[in-house]
């Protein structure tokens, strides 16, 4: 389901094991941004009436590698608590998103994780996803 500005300090607990380097304020502002807009969305997961999980996603009218339409649905993050993983909950989630790529004229979805992160790669094959390449950014001062 789509999440709302009511569940917002939910939304900032569960996001904050996605982006644990970041404060929570400015997690909520992110997430705020992605509710409210209008290439973005938020979608959740309740149990017991509480968030358990939640998914970004947004339009990519940039190149997005491997792709050849624009735009492009684009799982921009996952997470689900810990006790709840391993139940379906981010396949389920995954697919919200996908789908309202689709009613965004989407041709294509896509995605990206951590070269390390074996969890999510993992994850991202078990739905369907086919790797397109790797990549190892750089950056020196100046």
């Amino acid at each position: 389901m789509k999440a709302t500005l009511e569940r917002i300090n939910e939304l900032v607990r569960v996001a904050t094991l996605l982006w644990p380097q970041h404060r929570q304020e400015d997690i909520k502002g992110v997430l705020t941004k992605y509710i409210n807009g209008i290439h973005t969305e938020v979608f959740m997961h309740l149990e017991d009436d509480q968030v358990v999980g939640l998914a970004l996603v947004s339009l990519r009218h940039d190149y997005v590698e491997g792709c050849t339409s624009s735009p492009v649905g684009y799982l921009e993050g996952i997470c689900i608590l810990p006790e709840y993983r391993q139940a379906g909950i981010a396949s389920e989630l995954c697919k919200e998103c996908e789908m309202w790529a689709k009613e965004q004229d989407c041709r294509e979805f896509a995605s990206d994780c951590d070269l390390n992160n074996e969890a999510s790669y993992a994850f991202h094959l078990s739905i369907g996803f086919k790797e397109i390449s790797r990549m190892i950014h750089f950056r020196k001062e100046l």
